[in-house]
């Protein structure tokens, strides 16, 4: 839903000003939650200069999701399960270490929940890692497969949250990589 804008300065300036309430007001509450009129009087705007870059504040969070997902769909666009198992693993975890604390939020709330599933909706049709099951796997298992190398990267990056980032980062990856990948080494060996 990218929306085109002209680019000087004044307009740069007033953008980033919606941009970073926004997040800011993300951080304290539920997107339903926020009104373009709370957030035109925090950025010091009025209504009608929101609207003269933002169609409607769903465009202010497609914009806002698109730059959390097409760093990441970049990073990855040439990779493929099984043989960048390690690679994706690696790149997701390496990727949510040098995010900011909204994106952390967004991962790991509960109120956020609709926002991070359309990133993954967005990540999903920007890079989809398994367009083809190798030879020798079944449907079923090769689904099995997927859902765990997909999820169980996030579901540490999680915990790694939860736990307060008390882990150094580098070992966190390492980690998860190791834990990820030997799993899902095992599957394959199994099927070949």
């Amino acid at each position: 839903m990218p929306y085109e804008r002209p680019h000087d300065l004044r307009v740069e300036k007033t953008i980033d000003a919606i941009q970073t309430t926004f997040k800011e007001m993300l951080l304290e509450m539920d997107f339903n939650d926020i009104t373009v009129k709370e957030l035109c009087a925090r950025a010091r705007i009025n209504k009608k200069t929101f609207y003269r870059y933002y169609p409607a504040i769903e465009y202010l969070l497609a914009e806002m999701q698109q730059s959390y997902s097409q760093p990441y769909i970049e990073m990855v666009k040439d990779l493929k399960y099984p043989r960048d198992t390690d690679k994706i693993t690696r790149a997701f975890l390496q990727f949510g270490t040098e995010q900011d604390e909204l994106y952390e939020k967004i991962t790991c709330a509960g109120p956020h929940d609709a926002i991070r599933e359309e990133m993954i909706r967005n990540v999903e049709k920007g890079h989809n890692p398994s367009e083809i099951m190798p030879a020798g796997w079944d449907a079923p298992t090769w689904n099995i497969y997927l859902a765990f190398v997909t999820s169980a990267p996030l579901f540490i990056y999680r915990q790694w949250i939860a736990d307060g980032k008390k882990m150094p980062a580098k070992k966190m990856i390492d980690a998860g990589c190791l834990l990820v990948c030997n799993g899902a080494r095992a599957l394959e060996r199994q099927m070949h």
